[in-house]
């Protein structure tokens, strides 16, 4: 039998912790999306009262001696809501690390006492939660150690982590601490114990921390094994969370992905908007290419897009840019999500911040997909606002030029933009916006003159992609600017060996016009990347080379070698080319002569 007073001091505990969580409630506040950013992290604050008063039951019953099925019931705190990831959706996901286990010298640990009094397991997890930062909670690991239960563990991490973030501290402040990896050290030994609320917490906190397995490869194995065998417990939110922490940290552990991504296929119906957005950006950043999750997330998401927040939208239709961009199988239902994306975001342009606007044009643009009515809508609003922000404005110009979807009030304002602020233009905006001048043929002299100033500005910072597509849209055009063409004619001599194929054809396409001091060298430069490159590049880029390579009159023998022995009688050519290449040919062979 329980004593009276044990009782009575547990109640005590429960009231003076609900006292704590309704004055922590009324300091929670919320993050915002930004033009750009990578997806929201887990969320779900809401239930953090009800959890935190479970936790707190059930340390009671964990000290009681109750059953392990019981135990398993605990519920430790869920993360925030609002956990921003900022990159830009052109940036390839963190660095994926296939690698599990990663041999190491496990630190030696206290050894594990007896079950600590409920009293005390009570009040340590009171501590714990009354703390502000983590620097607060950290001396508590320290002092009570392996008297630690699962439960303390599990909310020490979840509330280092949640602090950390809150007052946007290093987590490298807090990860080098020797109680950090005490605190990590009995975590990995008792995480079987964690509840499954537990485990994507603690899958959370890690990556909220920054802390993967090449950091702490005896808790990621740990980890690992818990996951493979309890993740069919999951809740949709902890699934959401875990597989979002995987992607966040770049852990694509095969057995710990596909494990996630079958669980979630199963319960996908019961995963709410946030949810959702989470599952799909984290096994998109993965490049786990599951055809059948991605069409159960599309079925699911479809009806309800009208309740997704602005950010969870932008992340939902870039996962599935993303999917289409790294080769993923198009799915029967792709072409009824991306229309019920734009039509639900059309519907909302007033209320949506232009770079979520614009950060759906773009996956819309790269995914091939075209939706008059959003791109009307948001070109409208664009044209309706005091000011357009230049990599907003460069960005949604490359998207309608993609889809080859032109509207004259987005390139009006386009145009007072660059002549008044063209000088506050990146490279990359630079040369996105005047590709996408030249590809809807658009010219504006002018325009073109600032834009040629402001990455005569930058050419020092302008890397291979922006140098081809600066040139063939000013050649393009017909913009033959002297200077311009001079120094990145210069500047294709210095990167080319660096240059793609695509890179190669428009640069060689565009200074074989220019007639400039450095068009020779700089060909030649051309023709060596090419002739590198000449498994890669087809009979259609060999014919645009040699052409280039004639107009600009310089004989490169290995790129005419190459070409004749790849193309030979041009039975891979199109109609249009062929004859184009049976002229070019007969010059080629009389070089060769």
């Amino acid at each position: 039998m329980f004593s009276f007073r044990v009782m009575m001091a547990a109640g005590g505990a429960l009231g003076a912790h609900a006292q704590q969580l309704a004055a922590e409630m009324s300091e929670r506040e919320s993050y915002g999306p930004s033009i750009f950013s990578e997806p929201a992290g887990p969320g779900g604050e809401a239930g953090d009262v009800v959890m935190e008063v479970g936790l707190l039951l059930g340390l009671i019953a964990v000290t009681l001696g109750l059953s392990r099925t019981s135990r398993k019931s605990i519920a430790a705190p869920e993360p925030e809501a609002g956990d921003v990831v900022e990159r830009s959706p052109a940036t390839a996901p963190t660095r994926l690390i296939t690698a599990a286990r990663v041999p190491a010298q496990r630190r030696p640990a206290a050894a594990r006492p007896p079950s600590a009094p409920v009293v005390s397991a009570v009040a340590t997890n009171q501590r714990i939660c009354a703390c502000h930062s983590a620097g607060e909670i950290l001396p508590i690991v320290s002092e009570f150690g392996a008297l630690l239960n699962e439960v303390n563990l599990a909310t020490a991490l979840h509330r280092i982590a949640k602090h950390t973030k809150r007052n946007q501290a290093d987590p490298r402040t807090v990860t080098a601490t020797s109680e950090w990896r005490l605190l990590l050290d009995l975590a990995a030994d008792r995480l079987q114990e964690f509840n499954v609320q537990g485990i994507s917490n603690a899958f959370w906190a890690l990556a909220t921390m920054k802390v993967g397995p090449q950091d702490e490869p005896l808790m990621f194995d740990a980890l690992r094994r818990v996951t493979l065998t309890t993740a069919a417990q999951f809740q949709p939110q902890g699934l959401a969370n875990s597989a979002w922490a995987c992607a966040t940290l770049g852990w694509a552990d095969s057995a710990v992905v596909s494990t996630l991504a079958a669980v979630s296929k199963n319960h996908i119906a019961n995963f709410n908007a946030q949810d959702l957005a989470n599952t799909a950006w984290a096994f998109a950043a993965l490049k786990h290419d599951d055809i059948a999750l991605f069409s159960a997330v599309a079925k699911t998401a479809v009806p309800y897009l009208n309740s997704f927040k602005t950010q969870e939208l932008s992340n939902l239709v870039w996962a599935f840019k993303s999917r289409r961009q790294h080769g993923g199988v198009a799915s029967n239902d792709d072409p009824t999500f991306f229309d019920a994306v734009g039509t639900a975001a059309a519907r909302r342009v007033r209320e949506m911040p232009l770079g979520a606007l614009v950060n759906i044009a773009w996956s819309l643009a790269a995914a091939g997909q075209t939706h008059e009515v959003f791109f009307d809508t948001v070109c409208n609003s664009v044209t309706e606002r005091v000011s357009v922000g230049s990599q907003e404005l460069a960005t949604l110009l490359w998207a309608s030029a993609t889809l080859r979807f032109r509207h004259s009030g987005l390139l009006s304002v386009a145009t007072s933009t660059i002549i008044s602020q063209a000088s506050t233009f990146s490279p990359q905006d630079l040369a996105s916006t005047s590709w996408a001048f030249a590809t809807l043929r658009y010219c504006d002299r002018q325009s073109m003159e600032k834009l040629a100033e402001a990455a005569l500005a930058t050419q020092d910072r302008l890397h291979p992609p922006a140098i081809s597509n600066l040139l063939w849209s000013f050649a393009t055009l017909g913009v033959f600017h002297a200077e311009l063409f001079t120094q990145l004619g210069s500047a294709v001599i210095a990167n080319a060996p660096k240059f793609n194929v695509a890179d190669v054809v428009a640069s060689a396409t565009a200074i074989s016009k220019s007639g400039t001091a450095v068009t020779a060298d700089a060909m030649k430069a051309l023709g060596d990347a090419a002739v590198s490159h000449k498994d890669s590049l087809t009979p259609s880029a060999w014919v645009a080379i040699v052409t280039a390579f004639l107009a600009a009159k310089v004989n490169h023998v290995a790129v005419f070698t190459a070409a004749i022995a790849i193309v030979r009688d041009g039975e891979r050519l199109s109609m249009k080319q062929l004859p184009v290449w049976t002229a070019a040919r007969a010059q080629v062979e009389a070089c060769l002569a």
